[in-house]
């Protein structure tokens, strides 16, 4: 996003993303994460591939 958050959506098994959301806090070496919000929706079954935009 252009004011500097990041975005992302996942699918998948649920004790992965909850894994996924561990690290997101954590983040990198060289970074600060301020705050991690999770919006939980209903799989749609829609990925099949994996981007960075």
């Amino acid at each position: 996003v252009s004011d500097g958050r990041v975005e992302i959506e996942v699918e998948g098994d649920r004790s992965l993303i909850e894994e996924l959301i561990k690290l997101l806090k954590v983040g990198p070496r060289a970074a600060h994460v301020a705050d991690v919000k999770v919006d939980w929706k209903k799989p749609e079954h829609q990925f099949q591939s994996f981007e960075i935009r």
